[in-house]
């Protein structure tokens, strides 16, 4: 990759808005988010920037949309308070890949 005043298309992920993303081990992980339907899903995939690909991880164990994520000795702490449309309270889960 080129460094400078230029962009450059990659792999895309699954459409959504509305995610959370970390990085863990030089990858970048995005879990939930909304799809066209501003509905709230349940996706996690991770984005490997050495081959330039995505692969599906494990879901989430509730859809959350308008959520944060933050990667502590590869768990990754997540919270959302938006399912959708409904409100919820305060979501926590950990996510551990291995």
């Amino acid at each position: 990759m080129t460094r400078g005043n230029t962009w450059h298309t990659k792999a895309s992920a699954t459409a959504r808005g509305n995610l959370a993303a970390a990085v863990s081990d030089n990858k970048l992980y995005v879990l939930g988010g909304s799809n066209a339907l501003n509905a709230a899903v349940t996706v996690v995939e991770m984005y490997d920037p050495s081959t330039d690909t995505w692969s599906s991880k494990y879901a989430i164990p509730t859809a959350v949309a308008g959520a944060a994520a933050a990667e502590v000795d590869g768990i990754y702490e997540f919270s959302g308070t938006l399912d959708g449309n409904t409100v919820l309270r305060r979501k926590d889960f950990e996510v551990k890949f291995v």
